[in-house]
């Protein structure tokens, strides 16, 4: 017998978490690959000036490659999402977590302290950089629990009593 809550099962916010973690992935990898020297100065007007000139177009080239790195995987998890099977968003989900487990050591601990050892950074960058942190949190805990539902339909298992 139904007690009027809505059950929402693990493919359901597996394939949510996937289309939110691509997302954010298509949109920077699109402004890192085809716009790179303004990508750069979004993080701050003085970052170029931390750099030689030939380090500087060694920085735009990376950035241009990581930016089709990150459009890649991006649409590849929203193509997940919607043609993916089960078994494939489960796989993407669970490399999901270890990906944003890494993101939530590397951007607190590397990112900010950078930012604030450098002062090159612009407030905006930083506010981007906790927005990634609050959005790794939320894809932690989504892929997890996603997960978790897709192996157990019936978690968290509440029973009401007689």
């Amino acid at each position: 017998m139904s007690d009027g809550r809505a059950v929402v099962g693990g493919e359901q916010v597996l394939n949510t978490a996937l289309l939110l973690g691509g997302i954010a992935p298509v949109l920077s990898g699109l402004a890192a690959m085809f716009l790179g020297d303004a990508y750069v100065h979004l993080i701050g007007p003085h970052v170029p000036e931390l750099f030689s000139k030939e380090a500087y177009e060694m920085l735009l080239l990376w950035v241009n490659l990581q930016g089709g790195d990150a459009l890649v995987a991006g649409l590849s998890r929203i193509v997940v999402a919607f043609l993916g099977t089960l078994v494939l968003k489960q796989l993407f989900a669970a490399i999901g977590i270890f990906h944003s487990v890494y993101e939530l050591w590397l951007l607190p601990t590397r990112a900010l302290p950078w930012c604030d050892a450098t002062g090159a950074c612009r407030n905006l960058a930083v506010v981007e950089i906790q927005l990634f942190v609050v959005l790794h949190v939320v894809l932690v805990l989504s892929f997890g629990y996603g997960l978790v539902r897709t192996y157990q339909p019936n978690f968290p298992a509440w029973k009401r009593s007689s």
